[in-house]
């Protein structure tokens, strides 16, 4: 069965190292290492401090062009590191697509180091204080630096409450989770879309565990895979106060972030459960036995204090 994640452009690494070592002579001769792949791109390790990616599906050409229109401009108003291109490659005959080299950050995905509850809640104020800067960026400067709006319905509830029942149908039938009716109950909890206040600020767009760094005690280390920023609703990024803050560290959160009303904090949470439901199937699917362990962890937080 085709999937949202399957690949439509292929790259391999010795494309990936000719293209690098030919548009970008002073890196060679790159040692180039597949170091994995998401949704949308192929990634590379090259010379052990930069990582370079290419996009594998054509959904990812169109994000990575707007990563590298709005990012170097976002990344001067972060206090967190950010995966700002340093590299910009050109379609060629080899690759017919651009592609793009950063510096490596440190720390490891969420899924790579499973930090503990305590860890999480203790640190939620980093993540809060991150939000808070990204959100506070101005709409109208975000516009001029190349921002888009939402054109893929990411909080359109319905267009993912019917996606997301799916997902859960899904999930049941593949034994990945026992019982689809607390996520049911949490969805008939929720605004229709018509109810739904018109909100915008500069996102993330998503700021799931795959995509932040952390280190061995669970602090903040960097944001990646900024494929996805637009002008959108602030919930689709604060979806993580659910999906990777306890309960116990929620007031934190909010205390460093700002108010956040009750709306905003109900969308939240959808999102934070259905973005954890749809990596729990994509892990599944490709026999990811970390990220299935760290998107149930991110179900089972998302549901506490429902």
């Amino acid at each position: 069965m085709s999937r949202q994640w399957s690949e439509e452009i292929a790259v391999s690494t010795e494309v990936a190292k000719e293209l690098i070592e030919r548009q970008f002579p002073q890196l060679a001769p790159a040692a180039v290492e597949h170091a994995g792949q998401g949704w949308d791109n192929h990634v590379f390790l090259v010379n052990d401090h930069l990582v370079f990616r290419f996009p594998r599906r054509k959904l990812g050409v169109l994000c990575l062009e707007e990563e590298l229109r709005c990012l170097p401009q976002i990344a001067k108003r972060l206090s967190v590191p950010v995966s700002n291109p340093l590299f910009i490659g050109e379609p060629s005959e080899l690759y017919p697509h651009p592609f793009a080299g950063y510096e490596r950050l440190r720390g490891n995905p969420v899924h790579e180091c499973a930090p503990t509850r305590a860890m999480r809640a203790k640190h939620a104020a980093e993540f809060a204080a991150f939000l808070r800067g990204l959100h506070d960026i101005s709409v109208e400067d975000a516009q001029a630096f190349g921002a888009s709006s939402d054109i893929i319905g990411r909080m359109n509830l319905d267009k993912r409450i019917p996606q997301f029942q799916d997902y859960a149908k899904e999930a049941v039938e593949q034994g990945l989770i026992q019982d689809a009716a607390p996520l049911q109950r949490l969805v008939e909890a929720i605004p229709c879309s018509a109810d739904v206040e018109h909100r915008e600020c500069v996102v993330h767009g998503d700021l799931n565990f795959r995509n932040f760094l952390v280190d061995g005690e669970g602090r903040l280390q960097g944001v990646i895979d900024w494929g996805d920023v637009h002008i959108g609703h602030p919930a689709v990024d604060l979806a993580i106060m659910y999906s990777y803050v306890p309960e116990e560290g929620r007031a934190l959160f909010q205390s460093v972030y700002g108010e956040i009303d009750d709306q905003t904090r109900a969308l939240a949470r959808f999102r934070a459960v259905y973005t954890s439901l749809y990596i729990l199937i994509y892990a599944y699917d490709i026999h990811d036995d970390a990220q299935v362990r760290e998107a149930r962890e991110s179900l089972q937080l998302a549901l506490e204090g429902a």
